[in-house]
Formats: C-alpha cells, structure tokens, sequence
C-alpha cells in the first residue's frame, strides 16, 4: 500500500504555518479537521486571504490510499527524525497552490 499525504505551507500577510495532511489538499475543505490547520484559522478573521502551498508524497508501494491522522503523524515523525526522509523514502508526485477567505475565522464586526 502507498500513502498519499502532503506537506502544507498556510500562510495570510501575518503568519504562517506548516504542517502534514492526508491526500492532497485543493480548497479548504480538505484541510478542514488537520488540528494544525483549524488552530491556525481558528485565529484569524473572517475572510482572511489564506495562501496554501503543498507538496504531495507517496510512500511505500502498491495501491494508493490517503494517509489517515494516525499515519500522518507517524509520516511526521520520521520526517523530524530524518531530514532525508522524503527525497529518500517517498516519491514527490504533485505541488499544488492555492488561495481562498477564511471561513472558519472569527467575524470581528458582529454586532451584540
């Protein structure tokens, strides 16, 4: 089995972000869930321009699957223990980049 998983870069003009998902991201919704990603959103303000940068990696061989969490945190940790894990180890199959409004921020203008 290979497993499909992607490093991500998140940024907005104020911060930035790094961290490992399943799959390969293309719009929000798929980084939705990863707690790195919803911790970073979760700060922001509403409509905040976010953007995303990725590459994704294959590791392993055979049939194709995304990297559940608990895989992705183990992909991590190899990565962290071995700074040539992936041009060793994996194969770099796609970069994405993308940008979209935070929709998970905080609105800031809501009225009480």
């Amino acid at each position: 089995m290979a497993l499909l998983f992607s490093t991500v870069h998140a940024a907005v003009e104020q911060d930035d972000v790094e961290f490992v998902v399943g799959g390969i991201p293309r719009e929000e919704a798929d980084l939705l869930g990863w707690s790195a990603y919803d911790s970073f959103a979760e700060a922001l303000e509403y409509g905040t321009e976010i953007h995303v940068s990725a590459s994704a990696f294959l590791y392993g061989a055979g049939e194709t699957t995304n990297a559940s969490p608990e895989e992705v945190e183990k992909l991590t940790r190899r990565m962290e223990a071995d700074a040539d894990f992936l041009c060793g180890s994996c194969d770099c199959v796609e970069d994405v980049a993308f940008a979209f409004p935070c929709e998970t921020g905080q609105d800031f203008d809501m009225e009480m």
